[in-house]
């Protein structure tokens, strides 16, 4: 998928919003299928652009998608230049949030496991005992239950731009392991033949997600709660993520 930070505007925006500033929305760059997704024609789609479009409809505002780079969510989000993101969790954010009306009720649980190619041995046993064993990792993420190994040496990180390409390199056996969402690794593997998919060695962690919001969103913060608590009670997001392959 080809990654711009130009803002894209979502959906066609009804007669009544046209007056309505949009919701401005950070969708990391390094989410790939299911989480975003984009067409022949160009249009995005995916888990994300549905919660995306889902939150600005509760809010009766237009959806403005900003691509940006994980290292530069932080930046844009608390100057004021994006509205929210969606999802994200206090450890990934990696700094504490004075307010915690900044934080939306949970939106989806998600699962990062550790996975190998379908020749690889090792399993969990022999992943606890590995030295300075190479996991793939994505850029700028975080990986909470995994940073005192990489800290100590135990572990070393081999950066790939996104979890898509994280998961080429694995099938390449350029890296024995890597750690990926559990959903973009189902969307990967069903491109594949059964017999080269990867495998899951272990779950790594499991976490709730929210949404974070800007210090002071257009909108303001309670209305904005409010839309995203509306937008998750309708279940919309349900079939898309526990769809099995």
């Amino acid at each position: 998928m080809q990654r711009r930070e130009a803002l894209a505007l979502l959906g066609a925006a009804p007669s009544a919003w046209a007056d309505a500033p949009a919701l401005r929305f950070a969708i990391g760059q390094t989410w790939g299928p299911p989480f975003v997704t984009q067409g022949a024609d160009g249009r995005l789609g995916g888990v994300l652009v549905e919660l995306v479009e889902a939150i600005a409809r509760e809010a009766g505002r237009p959806a403005e998608l900003h691509s940006l780079p994980a290292l530069r969510v932080a930046q844009a989000l608390e100057s004021g230049a994006i509205d929210l993101q969606c999802p994200m969790n206090p450890a990934w954010w990696g700094q504490p949030v004075a307010d915690p009306r900044r934080w939306s009720v949970p939106l989806l649980t998600l699962r990062d496991v550790l996975v190998a190619a379908p020749t690889t041995s090792l399993d969990w046993p022999g992943f606890l005992r590995a030295r300075r064993l190479v996991v793939g990792t994505v850029h700028g993420y975080l990986y909470s239950t995994l940073q005192a190994d990489f800290d100590s040496g135990r572990l070393r990180r081999d950066d790939a731009p996104n979890q898509s390409a994280l998961l080429r390199k694995l099938e390449r056996g350029r890296s024995p392991v890597a750690v990926v969402n559990e959903l973009v690794l189902r969307a990967y593997n069903r491109a594949l033949p059964a017999a080269q998919r990867l495998r899951v060695v272990a779950v790594i962690d499991e976490v709730k997600t929210y949404c974070l919001l800007a210090p002071n969103p257009r909108g303001g913060i309670e209305a904005l709660r409010a839309a995203i608590r509306r937008a998750t009670q309708a279940d919309r997001l349900a079939p898309l993520i526990g769809a099995e392959p």
